[in-house]
């Protein structure tokens, strides 16, 4: 026994030698590559943004209407919500002349058309649902004059964390087939590259800039950047 703990002994400090070596021969050529690398800088990321500021940033990319006047960024997110995600009933909204705000009403992001009413609800960190934190949105949404059956819930989770029953109150059945939960993770960012910088037109420098910035800034939050690879 005495003699195969000492040949395990003498194995774990050959083994500790080789992992030191190897990391000697990491350090130099990570030294010798980092110089060549580009140059990464991410607004975003410095600003440290929270929760508010995700929602002020989709509230903007929301608002953002063409030539035509059409709200083509609303648009192809309710599109991606009913094909994509399978929620068809977001393919029955017809979009006319939008209010998009964002904290108005305690509600971090709510648009309010002639005909229809979406409520999102952030929680890109997955903070806790409040007490009947939807249930409230609903009903206030209700105050404004929308039928409920012309309410719509967006949920924004960091992944795929669905909303709390008590969050829902006497709601969470009602809305079956006029809810969605869409993640940053598998939803938005996915949505982002798929459908909204492919499409941006080279004109909208600015659109372009912030698109590209707020993909990289959540593929950095879920750690996919390629640019270190």
């Amino acid at each position: 026994i005495l003699d195969l703990i000492d040949v395990i002994n003498s194995e774990k400090v050959k083994c500790c030698s080789e992992i030191l070596q190897l990391t000697e021969v990491f350090a130099r050529k990570y030294s010798e590559l980092l110089p060549q690398m580009p140059y990464n800088i991410n607004v975003i990321d410095e600003l440290h943004i929270n929760e508010n500021g995700h929602s002020r940033i989709l509230t903007k990319l929301l608002q953002f209407k063409n030539q035509d006047g059409r709200y083509e960024i609303l648009e192809s997110l309710l599109q991606y919500i009913a094909n994509d995600l399978h929620c068809e009933k977001f393919s029955k909204i017809k979009i006319s002349l939008p209010e998009i705000t964002q904290e108005k009403c305690r509600i971090d992001l709510w648009v309010r058309d002639s005909s229809y009413a979406l409520i999102f609800e952030n929680k890109v960190y997955d903070a806790a649902d409040q007490e009947a934190q939807i249930h409230r949105y609903i009903e206030r949404t209700i105050q404004e004059n929308y039928k409920e059956e012309k309410i719509y819930v967006i949920y924004l989770p960091s992944y795929d964390k669905e909303p709390s029953t008590q969050s829902w109150g006497k709601y969470k059945k009602n809305f079956k087939d006029r809810y969605a939960n869409v993640s940053f993770r598998n939803g938005i960012l996915p949505w982002l590259k798929k459908y909204i910088l492919p499409n941006v037109r080279t004109n909208d420098k600015l659109l372009l800039s912030a698109v590209t910035q707020y993909i990289d800034y959540l593929e950095g939050i879920f750690s996919l950047r390629t640019i270190n690879n």
